[in-house]
């Protein structure tokens, strides 16, 4: 049973102490803040078994660890604001005229209401159970979290340029350094596109909001990051910024309000996308309205699988909206992508391009002849062959059906959990006779679900790289040379986005120097356990490895069933 509002509220009031004790002392020592944190840690564990009991104690510090984790970003991010400060200070800079109102804002946050609507009336006014009730909190402590940093942006931030032509942004819980002369587009919009800019509308995040008014807004990319600032702001930029001196690559666009109705379907569509897709507020809703309507809990079951059978059928529309995608027209390489599905025997398969400065590419849609290939538009950037590797890598997911199976597949283990837990609980006295080994046999449970997921999961990426390289002009050494300059691509970008966080220290550029690419090493013993157990996708040194090694399908999934083990464990 999930304890009580007044509960509940103690111990946020405790972890936000915490938070900010521990944050304090970083600013003077990692190693004293660490130590500090966990003793905190067993120190709340303590009171909250003294105060709850076993095994109630597990609801409450959960919350509590979950809390504690969007309160550092906050505590991170300030840390990072004062950092830039303090250098600034020690330059010659201007400080740059803003806009600021909060319509903007408003906007933002009464989105976010409706998004979470689903997890704050069953939360409020749902039954007791446990489990809903739970996420249904983590749900609106996060978002509570991200609209208090959203709204630090919109009051608080200044933006300064230096005689080195360098952007400082400069929030009090977030900050930013950009290099004026790594500009690479400048974009403008007649307005605040909330429907994409919006974190909870979104598939890929690598676009920083520092719009602190409603009206028309500016997009500067920068390598691995793209910054939105009001164009206001942008005017009194103009004598630091070349492409104005240049007269030339800035392109213009117009934006609708989310409200028009010529949005109405777009809008509609990303409600539904951030609701039943990225999160589960919308199954919440149903949930709540069917229980009040004292409809039988097997009804209810069924409702809630038809409408999960119903976003699985529809997938490819629903995150065509969510990523704003547009229909590929680089001829050329739809033409070499038509002799790719040929080979295939693919059926014609439409090809996407989202605007996202991520290197990234997806399938979705249940199987042939419902399903997209969706490349990012940074991705379209890479070398013509890189890009028709990724594709047919893509384009086996569709011929298996791998998203099908992959929303399928979980279905044995959800029975399983349903299976064991639901006897124990209603037909038995375990829990309350032997509450500690039946409340972590439970825990054990649930916690080997990803562990199973990424099972088949990279079982499925395993063969994808395996039966592309099969078909491509040079086979398993354009597939890995693929995955290779992929890979690097993403982790120039990783250590370029970093730059603008914070600058690097003696110990990050030394790291840089000895490992430039870390995704194509091999890394220590606990990332290559948490790769290989955890993650949907083997590590890429690993993928990369077995692809120059010309082997069959079977020995490359029979060398992955083996260092899924060996390398999970092996210290060395």
């Amino acid at each position: 049973m999930l304890p009580t509002t007044t509960t509940i509220l103690t111990y946020l009031g405790l972890t936000i102490l915490i938070a900010l004790i521990e944050a304090l002392i970083r600013e003077k020592s990692n190693k004293g803040a660490n130590i500090f944190l966990g003793m905190a840690a067993l120190a709340l564990i303590v009171v909250l078994y003294i105060d709850l009991g076993f095994p109630d104690v597990f609801i409450p510090f959960a919350v509590a660890a979950v809390s504690y984790s969007s309160l550092s970003t906050i505590f991170e991010g300030q840390r990072k604001a004062r950092k830039w400060t303090k250098e600034l200070r020690s330059k010659n800079y201007q400080e740059c005229s803003i806009e600021r109102n909060y319509r903007k804002f408003a906007y933002e946050t009464i989105l976010t209401i409706i998004v979470m609507s689903g997890a704050i009336i069953l939360y409020w006014f749902g039954p007791e159970i446990g489990t809903l009730s739970f996420l249904a909190l983590l749900l609106i402590i996060h978002s509570i979290v991200e609209t208090i940093k959203a709204l630090s942006v919109t009051m608080s931030s200044r933006f300064y340029i230096t005689d080195e032509q360098e952007l400082y942004m400069i929030a009090t819980f977030d900050a930013r350094k950009y290099p004026l002369s790594k500009i690479e587009t400048i974009s403008t919009f007649s307005g605040v596109d909330l429907l994409k800019l919006h974190p909870l509308f979104t598939l890929f995040t690598k676009g920083t909001d520092f719009i602190t008014a409603s009206g028309p807004v500016a997009r500067l990319d920068f390598p691995g990051e793209s910054l939105y600032i009001n164009r206001f702001t942008l005017e009194k930029m103009r004598a630091y910024i070349p492409p104005f001196e240049q007269g030339n690559g800035i392109s213009e666009s117009e934006v609708l309000p989310f409200y028009h109705p010529r949005n109405l379907k777009r809008l509609i569509g990303k409600l539904y996308f951030a609701g039943a897709i990225k999160g589960i507020s919308v199954y919440m809703a149903i949930f709540v309205g069917l229980f009040f309507l004292e409809i039988h809990s097997a009804i209810i079951v069924a409702v809630i699988l038809l409408v999960w059978v119903f976003n699985l059928y529809f997938s490819d529309l629903i995150l065509k909206v969510a990523t704003d995608a547009e229909e590929m027209d680089d001829q050329k390489l739809l033409d070499q992508a038509d002799v790719l599905f040929q080979r295939l025997n693919l059926p014609s398969i439409k090809l996407y391009v989202t605007d996202t400065k991520t290197y990234n590419g997806f399938a979705s849609g249940m199987g042939i002849g419902r399903s997209m290939i969706t490349l990012t538009s940074e991705t379209l950037k890479l070398p013509y062959d890189v890009i028709i590797g990724i594709l047919a890598h893509e384009a086996i997911h569709v011929k298996k059906r791998d998203v099908l199976w992959g929303q399928l597949l979980r279905i044995p283990y959800i029975l399983l959990i349903i299976a064991i837990v639901y006897p124990v609980v209603e037909w038995t006295n375990w829990a309350k006779e032997y509450p500690i080994p039946i409340t972590i046999g439970i825990f054990m449970i649930i916690w080997l679900f990803p562990i199973y997921q990424s099972f088949y999961s990279q079982w499925m990426e395993v063969r994808a790289d395996r039966l592309a390289s099969n078909i491509m002009p040079n086979q398993h050494i354009q597939m890995a040379l693929s995955l290779e300059t992929l890979g690097k691509a993403q982790d120039e970008a990783i250590e370029q986005s970093l730059d603008y966080l914070e600058e690097a220290d003696e110990k990050r550029k030394k790291e840089a120097e000895t490992t430039p690419y870390p995704s194509l090493e091999r890394p220590g013993w606990l990332w290559r356990f948490l790769e290989f157990q955890f993650m949907p996708h083997p590590p890429l040194y690993w993928r990369i490895r077995v692809l120059q090694e010309e082997k069959t399908l079977s020995a490359s999934l029979k060398e992955w069933r083996h260092d899924r083990v060996k390398e999970s464990f092996r210290f060395k």
